[in-house]
């Protein structure tokens, strides 16, 4: 039924779009086609627990809600919206590239790093807000904070954060997307 070529394999197809497996990294793509009011992805039964990068193309103007659930974290995303109408909505949700970290790290000298880095980040979009629950390794949690890395601007912001004793994740309300990582203070 699909056409085979050398970027990507059609790994499924689900009642809410395809999804397809890059041949030369690990990473999955979903095609969400329309617009909806809300989503509920459990991304890693979708794509897999061992899939990397989970990237949603959305071919809509807004999304409401967008919930997904991974195992590298759980995130919220409120009133999604296209910022230009000739391009489609790209956004990756979930662990970050290795390649996109190198110099992000370097940011962080000095920091011990808690949490894999969780992004909200993707092409063509806004959002009013988001909730992001990441899991931590052991700490003295008096001694942390969260920091969400901008893209554009390039620097690191401190956000407000909760700590969920009993699931053992940080939850984050930002208006802002970015990369978010757990470090000491």
């Amino acid at each position: 039924d699909h056409v085979p070529n050398e970027n990507y394999k059609m790994k499924d197809e689900t009642h809410y779009g395809d999804v397809k497996s890059d041949l030369k990294i690990n990473k999955d793509t979903l095609e969400i086609i329309g617009n909806h009011n809300k989503l509920e992805l459990k991304l890693d039964k979708l794509m897999g627990y061992n899939t990397y990068l989970k990237q949603i193309e959305y071919y809509g103007d807004h999304l409401g809600l967008l919930e997904t659930q991974s195992i590298s974290g759980d995130i919220n995303l409120f009133n999604i919206r296209k910022i230009n109408g000739d391009k489609d909505i790209s956004l990756y949700v979930g662990r970050v590239n290795p390649h996109k970290l190198t110099n992000i790290k370097r940011k962080l000298r000095g920091k011990t790093i808690l949490s894999d880095f969780i992004g909200v980040y993707g092409e063509n979009f806004n959002v009013d807000s988001v909730i992001v629950k990441i899991p931590y390794k052991k700490s003295n949690l008096k001694k942390i904070k969260v920091l969400r890395y901008d893209e554009e601007l390039r620097n690191f912001y401190e956000e407000k954060f909760s700590v969920n004793l009993i699931d053992k994740r940080v939850e984050v309300l930002s208006n802002h997307k970015g990369i978010f990582v757990i470090v000491n203070k």
